[in-house]
């Protein structure tokens, strides 16, 4: 997929701060995410560079996060799914947020620094409004499948999360509930796991989706005005839809009718384990004006609110892929203020 002519250039994009314009170009810096562009590539010395830096950066940073917020183990579900468990020291069931990390597919990692600081940023609400009792909650970040190296193409991740929610649902004795949040690819998978929940008779008592990645078409306006994204690089991004639900417009086609893969567009994606109509969760959904993503996220918003989810509250800022939260202050306190209440209630 090549950049549309008419995407705005990154220093003069007229809906990015400063610091966000800067830090696009650390990360294409580091990541070079724009020469990945096919499947070869991310298979290749490429991709494994860019996993590599992606991973050795957020298993860093998370572990910093982590240490000094709570006890860090690792558990494993019956299936092999490997679960990094951030947990307050506290005992009794608690309420817990199975974080699903993002990567378009193909890098990243559960060790993920995007969501322990945001689940760190809610224990800090929790503690200092007093909404939550100060015994806290738990935080497991799945290891889903990413398809290279491991070739492990859809529903691989999908069925990892499911797992993972099973997991989690069977130890009602540690947690008092299961709440499903992720970022990017993460969001996406966020958002099957909380639909196959019905399905499984389980329940998730929130979804917290942040600009979700859930479209392979890649069409769209948001596509076209932000093309230049080094952070969401659209040659990337398609590279990674090859890599996750195969190559061609044919593989493309049948995702968008897959709830598992494009939940947005899926005319069955809420539905019961009899195949009955059911409302998602309540849901918070981040989107970025700046982000190729954009639309898409939007698309995912109107087809919760569309499934009958009466509690769906969006937010955006002027900013690139999943940096809302981080450059936006207010808005990041909306959405944490809201996503605490959940825990409380739920």
């Amino acid at each position: 997929m090549s950049t549309p002519s008419g995407a705005y250039k990154i220093w003069r994009h007229p809906h990015l701060k400063l610091v966000d314009k800067c830090l696009q170009y650390v990360v294409w810096l580091a990541l070079r995410l724009d020469k990945l562009d096919s499947v070869a590539k991310l298979a290749g010395p490429e991709g494994a560079t860019a996993r590599r830096r992606f991973e050795q950066f957020n298993a860093g940073a998370a572990a910093r996060i982590a240490s000094k917020h709570w006890t860090t183990t690792v558990e494993t579900t019956p299936e092999g799914v490997e679960l990094i468990v951030y947990s307050p020291k506290v005992d009794g069931p608690v309420p817990v947020v199975l974080w699903i990390h993002g990567g378009g597919f193909t890098i990243g990692g559960a060790r993920d620094a995007f969501g322990a600081e945001l689940c760190a940023a809610a224990t800090c609400i929790q503690i200092r409004e007093e909404t939550f009792p100060p015994r806290g909650r738990r935080t497991f970040a799945t290891e889903n499948h990413a398809s290279p190296p491991h070739r492990h193409r859809h529903p691989a991740a999908a069925d990892d999360c499911a797992a993972a929610l099973r997991y989690l649902a069977a130890a009602s004795d540690r947690f008092s509930a299961v709440h499903v949040a992720g970022a990017s690819a993460g969001a996406n998978l966020a958002i099957v796991t909380a639909a196959a929940a019905p399905r499984l008779g389980l329940t998730v008592a929130s979804l917290f989706a942040v600009s979700p990645f859930v479209d392979p078409r890649g069409a769209s306006a948001s596509y076209a005005a932000n093309g230049n994204c080094h952070i969401a690089a659209p040659s990337w991004l398609a590279a990674s839809w090859d890599a996750y639900v195969g190559p061609g417009p044919e593989a493309k086609e049948r995702a968008l009718a897959d709830w598992r893969v494009c939940p947005q567009t899926a005319v069955d994606t809420w539905r019961d384990a009899q195949d009955r109509p059911v409302a998602p969760p309540p849901t918070i959904i981040i989107t970025d004006t700046a982000d190729p993503l954009r639309d898409e996220g939007l698309a995912t918003a109107r087809s919760i609110r569309d499934a009958g989810c009466r509690d769906v509250l969006h937010l955006e800022g002027s900013a690139s892929h999943c940096f809302t939260l981080k450059l936006y202050p207010a808005k990041r306190a909306e959405a944490l203020a809201k996503w605490v209440g959940y825990f409380v209630s739920g």
